[in-house]
């Protein structure tokens, strides 16, 4: 039988969801779980890889079992044997042709960069910005530069063989009480793509770079043209549709 699943998880203590050796990370944590749980060894598949410190409030995996369990069993079972940074907050069957990355249509993040005072209790979950003064009066034209289908290999740390063409589908970005939030949705996102697209927009916001220059940037595919990395910290996960 194949599962889907819907976790969200603190990203501030794992070195991000794929496995990796010697560093804890949201795959392994829930594949013991599944082990421990119903003593089979299965892979877990993602709808797609958040980094170090990224967070996630509905990212989609998927699942085998040679099992045939009720969904409030199965998520009750996984959420006993998962740290409390993670939790399963549905399960459903599907068919077993369905794949959380590759049957994905959309997802969408959101990005906080904070302007205020820091409070220490959530240095974790936005980015405290203490930089030059914003010039905050270019927010709803900067994101016009993304939107539609583009090849976005500048805004990519990544040395993806593959396509590198995505389309954004909405970005906007809305000043709450100097918390900046960016909620950007699109048909899939490269390697480092939003935080290196927020890290270019903070330069435009600082008067380093003009608009236009960092169309150009984008244009270019030019992934030294792109030197500014903004903390996993503020990134979150928050859907994915199918």
């Amino acid at each position: 039988m194949r599962y889907k699943a819907v976790i969200s998880y603190d990203g501030t203590l794992f070195h991000g969801f794929q496995k990796q050796k010697n560093h804890r990370s949201v795959q392994e944590e829930l594949e013991n779980a599944i082990y421990k749980a119903f003593d089979q060894k299965k892979e877990v598949y993602a709808s797609g890889r958040t980094d170090k410190g990224v967070h996630a409030l509905a990212q989609v995996i998927h699942f085998d079992l040679n099992l045939d369990l009720q969904r409030r069993n199965l998520k009750k079972a996984m959420n006993s044997f998962l740290p409390q940074d993670i939790y399963v907050n549905s399960v459903e069957k599907v068919d077993d042709n369905f794949h959380a990355r590759f049957n994905a249509k959309a997802k969408t993040y959101r990005y906080l960069l904070d302007l205020n005072e820091i409070n220490p209790l959530l240095v974790n979950y936005r980015y405290y910005y203490k930089g030059p003064k914003l010039d905050l009066s270019k927010l709803d034209e900067i994101p016009k530069i993304f939107i539609g289908t583009k090849d976005f290999k500048a805004f990519s740390k990544g040395n993806e063989k593959e396509n590198t063409v995505r389309t954004i589908y909405t970005f906007t970005i809305k000043n709450i009480d100097n918390l900046l939030v960016f909620e950007i949705k699109g048909d899939g996102f490269l390697h480092n793509m939003i935080r290196l697209m927020i890290g270019m927009i903070l330069e435009v916001l600082k008067g380093k770079l003009g608009v236009n220059k960092l169309k150009e940037i984008l244009d270019s595919k030019d992934q030294k043209l792109t030197p500014k990395l903004v903390p996993g910290s503020g990134l979150y996960l928050v859907s994915v549709e199918y």
